[in-house]
């Protein structure tokens, strides 16, 4: 692992960008969709950097698996303000915005 990727992941948050975040894992947890999110938003040049713009993680928690016994399972939930110019006249998400949000989890809307 590079250095600068193990300083990304090891360096703690300021506490304003994951005080609001819920779920039952420890912050270290919690900080890291927030921190992969913001590989994203590259102040909105990177890939969906405009949509990334707009979503905020509001929850990361592990549950037992219903599958495996001996495994947890991770969700993590992330909140979008959808707004007018992803959408359609009918008013509908497009398609590419469809796109874009499933796959995260092109300037749009600044």
């Amino acid at each position: 692992m590079s250095q600068s990727l193990a300083s990304f992941t090891a360096d703690r948050l300021p506490s304003e960008l994951t005080s609001h975040i819920t779920g039952n894992v420890p912050i270290e947890i919690k900080e890291l969709p927030v921190k992969w999110l913001a590989v994203f938003r590259n102040d909105a040049q990177g890939f969906a950097g405009p949509v990334s713009l707009h979503m905020r993680v509001t929850d990361v928690s592990a549950h037992p698996s219903p599958d495996h016994a001996k495994r947890l399972q991770g969700k993590v939930t992330v909140e979008i303000d959808v707004t007018p110019c992803m959408c359609s006249s009918s008013p509908t998400l497009l398609h590419y915005a469809h796109w874009k949000i499933s796959d995260v989890q092109s300037e749009w809307c600044s």
